[in-house]
């Protein structure tokens, strides 16, 4: 548990004390009371909304702005001066941390 600064003590035995409940009561559960009790919390985990993504499906994060190996790729390798390829040199040349 994790408490910030400025909660009241009073409030930090009411959790220690309900929390000491709860493992008590998990601690007197029987394997199937505990089964059932495990499977009804990954059934409520299930219904909680999925953050979004951080990158959605195809996109790719790059950086802000080119680096070097970026920049010397599309202007060596590409072949045919148009955008879409130098685009595509410099997305495959970017860091792969970032991508």
């Amino acid at each position: 548990m994790r408490f910030g600064k400025g909660v009241k003590i009073r409030l930090v035995l009411e959790a220690i004390q309900r929390r000491a409940e709860h493992c008590a009561e998990l601690e007197a559960m029987t394997p199937d009371e505990r089964a059932e009790y495990d499977a009804n919390i990954e059934a409520f985990k299930a219904m909680l909304p999925q953050p979004a993504p951080l990158v959605p499906d195809g996109y790719v994060m790059v950086p802000k702005e080119p680096t070097a190996e970026m920049i010397l790729s599309a202007m060596r390798d590409n072949e045919t001066g148009e955008v879409a390829e130098i685009y595509e040199l410099m997305l495959a040349a970017a860091p792969k941390g970032v991508r």
